[in-house]
């Protein structure tokens, strides 16, 4: 267990006025514990500041970690603290390992374990969403086979394999986001991931944005912007609602 216990429906205009709100500079994150297959994980929590019950957001990260622009991360955490929905940053990678060994079962396991440490929380309001950018876009579809994911969104994601693709017979609703310059993870596969949740009978939305290349940090306006906003008011509106 985590350690210490203790639709778009939104407006986008609602979002902006929270993403930017005083609240959200002021958020301190904390590290929390949880086991995993007896490996102890850490991840870094940016609570809502509010006494209710709240559903929380997974936020999985690239082939790079989270060393790389740890910014942008916690820009992205931040927001979705300040709109009432705890944010975690899960770091997936094995001590030692990287993307190369492309570990799907095993990085689902760990996100599967955040997720049960998560909704055994007595703040925990029982809906988690995934967030997932790139190789963490990869693994929130994997991830996303568990029927306690209520809310997906991805920035340039991908299906990551045939077997992975054969083995998911569900996905949560669903917002693709992705520039359609991105010569790292084509627009292509964001059309294929979008198609496949749709053909399971799921809500998918794509949203393609011209000239954007794969990083979400690097986005001009008002893309980034746009992307940013539609993000935080999906989650509110499929965890949280009107």
């Amino acid at each position: 267990m985590i350690l210490p216990l203790h639709r778009l429906v939104v407006a986008l205009a609602c979002a902006t006025l929270l993403a930017q709100s005083g609240v959200a500079a002021e958020l301190v994150p904390e590290e929390l514990t949880f086991d995993s297959g007896g490996r102890a994980v850490t991840v870094t929590r940016y609570a809502a500041a509010t006494a209710a019950l709240r559903p929380a957001v997974l936020m999985l990260h690239g082939s790079s970690g989270l060393e790389i622009n740890p910014q942008s991360y916690a820009h992205h955490a931040r927001a979705l603290a300040a709109s009432g929905i705890d944010a975690y940053l899960v770091p997936y990678f094995r001590p030692g390992s990287n993307w190369y060994c492309s570990c799907w079962d095993e990085w689902a396991i760990t996100v599967a374990d955040a997720t049960t440490a998560i909704l055994r929380r007595p703040d925990a309001s029982g809906r988690i969403g995934l967030l997932g950018f790139s190789l963490g876009g990869a693994l929130a579809f994997v991830s996303a086979r568990d029927p306690r994911v209520t809310a997906l969104v991805v920035f340039y994601g991908f299906i990551p394999n045939d077997e992975q693709r054969l083995r998911t017979t569900r996905l949560p609703p669903l917002l693709a986001l992705h520039g359609d310059s991105d010569d790292n993870v084509p627009l292509l596969s964001g059309q294929n991931l979008v198609s496949l949740a749709r053909q399971l009978g799921g809500r998918a939305e794509l949203v393609v944005y011209p000239g954007e290349k794969h990083r979400h940090s690097t986005w001009a306006e008002p893309a980034a912007t746009d992307a940013f906003n539609r993000e935080v008011a999906f989650f509110r509106a499929e965890l949280i609602g009107p």
